[in-house]
């Protein structure tokens, strides 16, 4: 009895554990992807900032605008599991999915004719990159722990 007791709690320990570790980063990931929200994203010629989308119809006004639309839900999921990652793989499988979107716009948007990259702009592609890995994981970690049984 008491050793179940004891494997029970240091399996409730390690979960604690990676469950902190997965919310500060986390933590960084949304500090930075907020900064990059008002950072120029492109060379001074033609500075275009995530959250100013440009007026008018143009492609670039598009892809911003799409980014926007994915960005604003990740950064409120970002903060959430900041907050508490949960014990359900479904928070790190719907940051993985807007994840994944904001980071083909983003790469469509960068490529653009007539716009050139800003160091700001391939930190926000890696950024994004990262993010989907960071989230698959720990959905991927959660399905473990959810399936492995008690000792």
């Amino acid at each position: 009895m008491l050793q179940e007791r004891i494997e029970y709690l240091e399996r409730e320990l390690d979960e604690r554990t990676t469950a902190s570790a997965f919310a500060r980063c986390y933590g960084v990931v949304t500090a930075v992807l907020a900064v990059l929200m008002v950072v120029p994203v492109t060379e001074p010629k033609r500075e275009l900032v995530i959250w100013s989308v440009p007026s008018g119809s143009s492609s670039i006004a598009t892809w911003m605008t799409l980014i926007l639309l994915f960005l604003v839900p990740l950064l409120f999921l970002l903060a959430c599991a900041t907050i508490r990652p949960g014990r359900s793989p479904w928070l790190g499988w719907w940051i993985a999915g807007f994840s994944t979107i904001d980071f083909v716009f983003s790469l469509i948007l960068l490529n653009q004719d007539g716009l050139s990259t800003a160091p700001a702009g391939y930190v926000l592609v890696a950024l994004l990159f990262l993010t989907v890995v960071l989230a698959c994981t720990h959905a991927v970690q959660r399905i473990r722990v959810r399936n492995t049984p008690p000792s």
